[in-house]
């Protein structure tokens, strides 16, 4: 779910989900 989850969040958050998306990728 991470990875899609990943996906899903720079299309909401591009600025935010950058620095999120890979940190939720890790968990």
């Amino acid at each position: 779910v991470a990875r899609r989850s990943g996906r899903g969040y720079k299309s909401s958050k591009s600025i935010k989900a950058t620095k999120g998306f890979e940190q939720t990728d890790l968990e």
